[in-house]
């Protein structure tokens, strides 16, 4: 690389000098004064912006090496207080009765029971709504609205609730993200709520006293 440079170097400076032969003194002057004071000028204002180039793109990286980190940290944090949340509800007290006990419960119970476990959540999510919906399934799929709007539930085309249940029932517990869309869902989800994007998390849950599975918790992130 160097001898070919020291090659090209010459070359140019061959013919620089076999220029200014051909010129009275007076143009070589002037060509002289251009070149022992814009050629300088030229060359540091190009190493300059290189230097500076480089240290803006190193700084930008750096900057958006951290910002990307920090955003990673963020998300994995509410993510990990959105599963903790999901397993303080699986356990709580009136979820693990209603579970139980949901064959001999009657209909006003149940939706007493929706009601209070609505108020409960609620409570908990008065300073963040990043969930929003809770919906709890018996083994059977049998439905109780925990938490979330009281018209246009999320609704699950019975296919895809099977999957994921039966995924849900493989892992014994562990929890399950799915990322869904209104195709997903049956009924008037699409024409009111449009292309509406979700993610969803799915667990088994198991009984505090026989440690054997008595339904499935979902909980539904707006995207």
């Amino acid at each position: 690389m160097k001898i070919k440079f020291n090659k090209v170097y010459r070359k140019i400076r061959k013919s620089v000098y076999a220029l200014l032969r051909t010129k009275n003194v007076s143009t070589r002057l002037k060509i002289g004064f251009v070149l022992i004071t814009v050629l300088p000028v030229l060359a540091v204002g190009y190493f300059s912006y290189e230097q500076g180039s480089q240290a803006i793109y190193n700084k930008m990286r750096r900057s958006i090496t951290e910002t990307m980190g920090q955003v990673g940290i963020n998300l994995s944090s509410k993510l990990q207080t959105i599963v903790n949340d999901g397993t303080e509800i699986a356990y709580n007290d009136l979820v693990q009765t209603t579970l139980v006990n949901y064959n001999s419960l009657s209909t006003h119970e149940l939706n007493r029971i929706e009601s209070e476990l609505s108020e409960y959540i609620n409570r908990k999510y008065i300073f963040n709504n990043y969930v929003a919906e809770i919906i709890i399934y018996t083994n059977e799929l049998d439905r109780i609205n925990a938490y979330g709007q009281s018209h246009f539930w999320f609704m699950p085309k019975k296919e895809n609730l099977e999957k994921i249940v039966e995924r849900a029932k493989e892992l014994d517990g562990m929890c399950i993200w799915v990322p869904v869309n209104s195709d997903y869902e049956e009924g008037l989800a699409k024409k009111v709520f449009g292309d509406r994007k979700s993610i969803i998390l799915i667990r088994a849950v198991k009984s505090l006293e026989t440690g054997n599975q008595i339904g499935y918790l979902l909980m539904r992130i707006d995207e």
